[in-house]
C-alpha cells in the first residue's frame, strides 16, 4: 500500500495540533470561568453579609440610644423643680436628639431593600414595626414631659413608674429586626455567627443594666423603700445581668 505523501501527513499533524490547543484553552477557559464565579459569589456573599451587619448595627445603636435617653430622663423626674435644671433638660433634649437621629439611620437601612429582594417582606414589616414604634416613643415622651412640668410632691410613684415603663417597653420591641438582620448575616455568612450573636448578648446586657437604673427611679424619687415587685424585678435584672455576663465570658474566650 503506498505511503501517504508527505503533505498530507503534514496537514494532519497540524490537525492535530490545532485540536490540542483549541483543547487546552477550553480546559482553561472552563477552569478560568468557574474561579471567576467562585469568586463572584464570594464577593456578593461578602456584599451581602455587609449590607446585614450595617442593618443590624443600626438596630443595635437604635436600642441602645432609647436607652440612653432614659438616663437624662430619670434625672429631670427625680428634679424638684417644675421648671427643671437646665442641665439635665440640655441632656434630654440631646438625648432624644440622637434617639431620633438613630431611629432615622435604622429606617433608611429598611427602606432600601428593593421589591422581589431576599428579606423584602420581612424589610416591609420591621418598617411598619419601626413607624408604630415611632409613635410610641412620641407617646411616652409626653407623658414624661407631662411629669416633668409637675412639681415633684404631685409625681406620683404609679405615675412615675407608668412614665418609666412606657420607655423602657420601645426596647423589646426592636428584638424581631435585630433577630431579622442576624439571620439575614449569618444566611449571608455562617462564619459571622459568633460575632453577630456576641454583639446581641452585649447589647441586651447593656440594656438590662440601664434597666436596672431606671428601676430605681420611682422609689428614689418619692424617697420610699422599694416595694415588693420593686424588689423582684430587680432581683430579675440583676440575675440576667450575672447570667448575661457569664455567658459573655465564656463566649469571648472560645471564640477566636
Amino acid at each position: 500500500m503506498p505511503a501517504p505523501a508527505p503533505s498530507t501527513l503534514g496537514l494532519t499533524l497540524r490537525g492535530w495540533f490545532r485540536l490540542i490547543a483549541v483543547g487546552l484553552v477550553l480546559v482553561v477557559l472552563v477552569g478560568v470561568v468557574r474561579l471567576v464565579g467562585l469568586e463572584w459569589r464570594q464577593f456578593e456573599q461578602a456584599r451581602l453579609a455587609r449590607q446585614a451587619v450595617q442593618k443590624l448595627r443600626v438596630t443595635l445603636v437604635a436600642a441602645e440610644m432609647v436607652s440612653r435617653e432614659r438616663g437624662p430622663m430619670n434625672g429631670m423626674l427625680g428634679d424638684p423643680s417644675s421648671s427643671g435644671d437646665p442641665v439635665l433638660r440640655d441632656k434630654l433634649q440631646k438625648a432624644r436628639a440622637n434617639t431620633d437621629a438613630a431611629f432615622d439611620a435604622y429606617q433608611q437601612a429598611l427602606s432600601r431593600a428593593k421589591p422581589g429582594e431576599a428579606w423584602a417582606q420581612r424589610h416591609q414589616a420591621a418598617l411598619r414595626d419601626l413607624n408604630a414604634l415611632r409613635l410610641s416613643l412620641a407617646q411616652a415622651r409626653a407623658q414624661v414631659d407631662q411629669l416633668i412640668a409637675r412639681p415633684q410632691t404631685e409625681r406620683s410613684r404609679e405615675d412615675i413608674r407608668a412614665a418609666v415603663s412606657a420607655m423602657v417597653d420601645l426596647v423589646p420591641r426592636l428584638s424581631a429586626a435585630m433577630t431579622l438582620f442576624a439571620d439575614e448575616a449569618q444566611q449571608a455568612d455562617p462564619a459571622l455567627a459568633p460575632a453577630v450573636w456576641g454583639a446581641r448578648m452585649a447589647a441586651e446586657l447593656r440594656e438590662r443594666a440601664g434597666l436596672l437604673g431606671s428601676l430605681f427611679t420611682p422609689a428614689l424619687t418619692r424617697q420610699l423603700p422599694f416595694t415588693v415587685p420593686e424588689h423582684e424585678r430587680i432581683d430579675e435584672a440583676t440575675g440576667r445581668i450575672d447570667e448575661l455576663r457569664h455567658l459573655m465570658v465564656l463566649r469571648v474566650e472560645s471564640s477566636p
